[in-house]
């Protein structure tokens, strides 16, 4: 029996530790990060830092970027410290503003249950870097805006090159999903789920929605210039064109130099 769709990882992106305001130089490792959010670490000078109360805060369970925050921590099951805003919800991913205009549980700004000082949250590191206004916000009283910081996770702090080649221990890839009857990567006879070498994609050969998604597959997911045609605005090979725009939103390309990370004959991680 054949799936009925094919995901297409094309680029790479982190999950990004925060702290915020004052309190900078953040590290941990994901066995405190997993302490943390069960409430076993619960105070700063725990981890070196400077004394206070840790805030964990939780993340819309929707989100993908909880799930890879919460893949990376073992699923382990947040404790009763991790804090919500304060009308009973989570708040949403990669966008700080909602946690630091919260008041806190005494609903009164400027006191010790809303100093983001001691907060710590995560985000998407290519959102992080891309769009300012996410990650920064005049909290809830306040006249000067605070922003978050980048902490290190076992000895690594997201950066371009950490995500690119994979040093920093929480990325995921970002997919594309197509109907395998529009797009699909080629796979021998008998064995489904096994892509043979690309570039080509398979898929519908009439024109219309699934044709434009199979030839925008294809186009996406093959891996030099010399496969593609030149962009005659910009004279650039449309490869070229391609990492321009993942890069441009804060992602990182597949790196061809990770093991496993491509399948062969393609730029993207195919599975289906």
């Amino acid at each position: 029996e054949t799936n009925v769709a094919t995901f297409w990882g094309y680029a790479s992106d982190a999950i990004a530790v925060l702290s915020f305001g004052s309190r900078t130089g953040v590290a941990v490792t994901k066995q405190q990060l997993k302490d943390i959010y069960t409430c076993v670490l619960t105070d700063w000078s725990q981890l070196g830092q400077p004394a206070g109360p840790i805030i964990p805060w939780d993340m819309n369970a929707a989100s993908g970027t909880t799930a890879s925050f919460k893949t990376y921590t073992d699923n382990v099951v947040f404790g009763p410290c991790v804090r919500k805003l304060t009308n009973g919800t989570a708040p949403f991913e990669n966008d700080v503003k909602p946690v630091l205009a919260d008041l806190g549980p005494d609903l009164a700004a400027g006191t010790a249950d809303d100093d983001e000082n001691n907060y710590i949250w995560w985000m998407s590191y290519a959102n992080w870097k891309t769009y300012g206004y996410t990650t920064g916000a005049v909290p809830a009283g306040g006249a000067t805006r605070v922003d978050s910081n980048l902490a290190s996770v076992e000895g690594a702090t997201p950066s371009d090159g950490s995500v690119f080649d994979r040093s920093y221990p929480i990325v995921r890839t970002i997919f594309q999903v197509t109907r395998e009857a529009d797009a699909d990567c080629n796979t021998a006879v008998g064995t489904e789920g096994v892509c043979t070498t690309g570039p080509t994609v398979s898929g519908t050969t009439v024109g219309g929605k699934g044709g434009a998604v199979r030839m925008f597959t294809e186009w996406l997911c093959r891996t030099s210039n010399a496969q593609q045609q030149i962009n005659v605005v910009t004279g650039r090979g449309m490869r070229t064109e391609i990492v321009n725009a993942i890069t441009s939103e804060g992602f990182q390309q597949l790196s061809p130099s990770v093991a496993n990370l491509r399948t062969p004959g393609y730029a993207c991680q195919v599975f289906n």
